[in-house]
């Protein structure tokens, strides 16, 4: 499938799935989702943008909520969806 998704439609899909679920706190702090972009159609794959410490520590049954919401929203059945975090880096600003 080499279905492509504007990124004003994965903002508004994002909005929807971390009102539905947000993700739970990990490592004493609830992560902060910034963006969700298609990076690639074959296989369509994710980045989901990320404010938080410990990527590392965010539950695999959320990755796998938005995974699946993605396959649910997007028709994308049958497909390997893949979706890689990326730690969000702030510059620094003088």
């Amino acid at each position: 499938s080499y279905k492509r998704i504007s990124d004003e439609d994965m903002e508004i899909f994002l909005r929807k799935a971390l009102k539905k679920r947000p993700p739970p706190e990990a490592a004493n702090e609830r992560p902060r989702i910034l963006s969700l972009r298609q990076t690639g159609v074959n296989p369509p794959s994710f980045t989901l943008l990320i404010q938080h410490i410990r990527l590392d520590k965010i539950q695999e049954s959320w990755k796998n909520y938005i995974r699946n919401s993605i396959y649910r929203e997007f028709d994308f059945y049958g497909v390997p969806v893949k979706i890689k975090m990326k730690k969000y880096k702030s510059g620094k600003k003088k």
